[in-house]
């Protein structure tokens, strides 16, 4: 069996997002386009989708690019999340370093996120310019 590529902190916030209703044809369109549009080399994947929700080629695009945006919205928070809790750790009082911790714990339980993939979500902001 192949293994997805997609990491589990990137689908979830797409889980996250389509939570409200997840059998819809747009959210099953949704989950799907993440996988593969996490796996390139799947040239078939847009097809795949379109025989399972009937949506087409450029509704999936647009589709995609809603994941795009909401993937980037959810890495904003926590950029601006980090930004702030920065803020209060150099500030350096013992209380504040545990106000830090809590916010992020906020920020995760808000995001519906675990703490491994909040971290590893933080972790790949040093690697973006958002």
């Amino acid at each position: 069996m192949f293994q997805n590529r997609v990491p589990d902190r990137i689908k979830q916030i797409i889980w996250n997002d389509t939570a409200d209703d997840p059998y819809s044809k747009e959210s099953v369109a949704r989950r799907l386009l993440i996988h593969f549009d996490y796996m390139p080399f799947m040239s078939d994947g847009r097809e795949i989708v379109e025989k399972i929700t009937g949506y087409t080629f450029k509704q999936q695009v647009k589709l995609s690019e809603k994941n795009e945006k909401t993937i980037d919205n959810v890495m904003r928070y926590i950029s601006k999340t980090d930004g702030s809790s920065k803020l209060l750790y150099e500030r350096g009082s013992v209380e504040q370093r545990e106000l830090q911790d809590t916010i992020e714990y906020i920020m995760q339980e808000i995001l519906g996120l675990t703490n491994d993939q909040y971290l590893l979500l933080k972790e790949g902001l040093k690697d973006s310019n958002i």
